[in-house]
C-alpha cells in the first residue's frame, strides 16, 4: 500500500521499490507498522468479501433473464463478468469505511497523526471530516472492486472451466492451484490503476474543511499521477500486490471449492 499510496508532496514520501519500502517501514516505524491496520483488514474481508463472493452465483444466475433462472452449460462469459461487476461494486459500496480504515491507519506516520485504535480512527475521521469521510474515495474504491471482481470470479470461472474441459484435467486441488495463480496475476494487473487512485484519494492528507490537499478528485490523481511519475506509476506496487493476492487466491478459492462439495454432499 505504501509504495502505490505515497503522495508526492514531500520528497521523503517517496519509495524505490518493494525491498527499499520494507526496510524503511521497519527502520523508521519498527516491525508493528508492518501490521498497521490489521483490524480494519480484517473486518473488510469479512464484510466485503464476503459479500463480493456470496452474491457472485446468485446474481450470475438472475442475469440469465429466465423465469427459473436457471444456469445454461457453459455459462456465457457476459453473464459471469456482469455477475462479478455487479458482486464487486455492490460489496464495495456499501464496506467503503472498512477500506478508509485500514488506508489512514496504515499511512498515519507520513500524515502526522496517531490512531489508538480502529474506533479512535472512526472518531477523528468524523469530528474533522464528516460521515463524507467514511465514503472518500468510494468512486474509484467501486470501480476497481467491479473490476477486480470481474478479473478474479470471472477469470476463475474460465480457467477451471478450460483447463477441465479442454485440457481434460480433471477438477481437483492442483487444477484448482494453477487456476487461482493465474487468476492473481490477471486481477492484479488490470485492478494496479484503479487501486492506485483509490489508495491515493483515501490516503491524502485533508485540509480543515475535510476535502484533499493533493488531489480534487479520480480524474485530477490519474492525470496529475501519470503527468508527473510516467504511465508505468500507475503500476507501483504491483509485485506486493500480486505477492499479496496470489496466495489470498489460492486459499480462497480451494476453501469455497473444498466447502461446496463439503455442502453439495448434503
Amino acid at each position: 500500500m505504501q509504495i502505490s499510496g505515497a503522495v508526492q508532496c514531500e520528497s521523503r514520501h517517496a519509495y524505490s521499490g518493494m525491498l527499499f519500502t520494507f526496510a524503511r517501514i521497519l527502520k523508521e516505524e519498527g516491525l508493528r507498522a508492518l501490521y498497521k491496520g490489521l483490524a480494519p483488514a480484517l473486518l473488510r474481508q469479512l464484510s466485503y468479501g464476503s459479500l463480493r463472493i456470496g452474491l457472485y452465483e446468485p446474481l450470475k444466475a438472475l442475469f440469465t433473464f429466465s423465469p427459473k433462472h436457471e444456469l445454461p452449460a457453459p455459462v456465457p462469459i457476459w453473464q459471469k463478468m456482469l455477475a462479478g461487476a455487479s458482486s464487486g461494486a455492490i460489496a464495495a459500496a456499501i464496506c467503503n469505511p472498512t477500506d478508509v480504515l485500514k488506508i489512514r491507519m496504515q499511512a498515519e506516520y507520513y500524515f502526522h497523526v496517531h490512531y489508538k485504535s480502529m474506533y479512535h480512527a472512526v472518531k477523528c475521521i468524523l469530528s474533522t471530516e464528516g460521515w463524507k469521510g467514511l465514503y472518500k474515495g468510494w468512486i474509484p474504491t467501486t470501480q476497481r472492486a467491479a473490476v477486480v471482481a470481474v478479473t478474479e470470479l470471472c477469470t476463475y470461472d474460465e480457467v477451471k472451466q478450460h483447463l477441465v474441459t479442454k485440457k481434460r484435467c480433471e477438477d481437483t486441488t492442483s487444477t484448482h492451484l494453477i487456476a487461482s495463480l493465474i487468476t492473481g496475476w490477471v486481477s492484479t494487473f488490470f485492478s494496479s490503476p484503479m487501486d492506485f487512485v483509490k489508495t491515493r484519494l483515501q490516503g491524502q492528507p485533508v485540509g480543515v474543511d475535510g476535502k484533499g490537499l493533493a488531489y480534487r478528485g479520480m480524474v485530477h490523481c490519474f492525470v496529475s499521477s501519470v503527468r508527473n511519475e510516467g504511465v508505468f506509476s500507475l503500476w507501483k506496487g504491483v509485485w506486493p500486490h500480486y505477492l499479496r493476492r496470489g496466495p489470498h487466491l489460492v486459499i480462497t478459492f480451494i476453501s469455497i471449492e473444498k466447502l461446496r462439495n463439503l455442502f453439495n454432499q448434503f
